[in-house]
């Protein structure tokens, strides 16, 4: 199946900054939104991280074992067990950052990703 994607983001009405990252790889069947906590320092930056790590680590992963990461779980797939080790790299990614700069202490954001692994889907 082939399909194709588009992503938009907009400031909205109250912000005077953007915060929103976001990714759209269909070759990939890649899909991450995340949206820097508003009144939060550096939201924009904790967005762009996890974006980027998630990118990476799926990205990566693809073509090696993941199951010995750690807290691989054994009740979910191979891609949800990639999407939950992306998403704690993610987290450990942006803390890491946040602890060695005190002006981006406390920084956030949240994050949604889909995986559609081209080729496993069936109807």
């Amino acid at each position: 199946m082939d399909f194709k994607s588009f992503g938009f983001s907009d400031i909205g009405k109250t912000h005077e900054l953007n915060e929103d990252s976001y990714l759209r790889c269909d070759k990939e069947g890649l899909f991450v939104v995340a949206d820097g906590m508003g009144g939060h320092v550096s939201g924009e930056r904790a967005s762009q991280l996890a974006v980027e790590t998630v990118e990476a680590f799926v990205t990566r992963s693809r073509s090696e074992s993941i199951d010995n990461f750690d807290e691989y779980r054994k009740d979910l797939s191979t891609e949800q067990n990639r999407l939950l080790a992306a998403t704690r790299v993610a987290n450990r990614r942006i803390r890491e950052e946040a602890d060695k700069n005190p002006a981006t202490r406390g920084m956030g954001t949240t994050l949604l990703a889909l995986s559609w692994k081209i080729g496993t889907w069936r109807w």
